[in-house]
């Protein structure tokens, strides 16, 4: 059985970590320190939107009834987080249903079906919401006031850490059983273009192939939580350098 590591996985943790990773490929690869912490945030970012390994289901949303016509940008400042996905909303406290009873969204389709003149009816209490490519989450009807204790669940991307050495005592918000494929997942970013392998899973299988197995597993994971959120340690891997 593995031991679970104890270590707070701090940025400067990881940044060793991945660096060793590295250093141990015999590969030529990135070293100065604030151009790895720009990529540490940009493959942290890219790791949990890839296997939405972040979920939380108590997101603050601040729901206003003035100047949003029912629109709401999840990378916006409505949203408590930086929201990949909302799987539930919650208004007054209480979830909103889906044309099915459920809790959850609806299409632009079943809307358009139920409520022909959704785009001009009158403003009122929000009975539910649509997510609309890329990333924005569209209220019906419109909110005719502001609501109070306006909650979202779902999945959502990691806030980006300052990339000074101020930043380097910050704890990266990810699993604790996902922190090594994850430092695989960067480093295979940080090795030099002339590295074998095209893909980002063929640079990171160069470096552990069981690691880039276990990511590709868990985005191909992800891609079918459609009921709700993974369990966390189904799969525990901690793979060693």
């Amino acid at each position: 059985m593995d031991t679970p590591i104890c270590i707070v996985m701090t940025r400067i943790v990881f940044r060793d970590l991945v660096l060793s990773i590295c250093r141990f490929s015999g590969i030529s690869y990135l070293e100065d320190a604030q151009d790895v912490n720009g990529l540490i945030n940009e493959r942290i970012r890219s790791f949990a939107e890839r296997t939405r390994c972040l979920y939380d289901d108590r997101i603050t949303f601040t729901l206003t009834g003035s100047g949003q016509a029912g629109y709401y940008d999840q990378h916006g400042t409505a949203f408590g987080r930086d929201v990949l996905e909302v799987h539930r909303l919650y208004i007054d406290g209480q979830p909103l249903r889906n044309f099915q009873g459920k809790y959850g969204p609806v299409s632009i389709e079943e809307l358009a079906t139920y409520y022909p003149t959704y785009l001009t009816d009158s403003p009122a209490k929000p009975q539910f919401f649509c997510q609309i490519p890329p990333r924005t989450i569209r209220l019906f009807p419109t909110p005719d006031q502001d609501y109070a204790q306006c909650f979202a669940a779902g999945w959502y991307l990691p806030a980006a850490i300052a990339i000074q050495a101020s930043g380097d005592s910050q704890e990266l918000d990810l699993p604790e059983e996902y922190q090594r494929t994850a430092a695989y997942w960067t480093a295979s970013a940080l090795l030099i273009p002339t590295a074998t392998g095209q893909s980002d899973y063929e640079r990171m299988a160069n470096l552990n192939q069981e690691a880039a197995f276990f990511m590709q597993e868990l985005a191909n994971r992800s891609r079918r939580q459609l009921g709700g959120p993974s369990i966390r340690g189904a799969i525990r891997y901690r793979p060693g350098l």
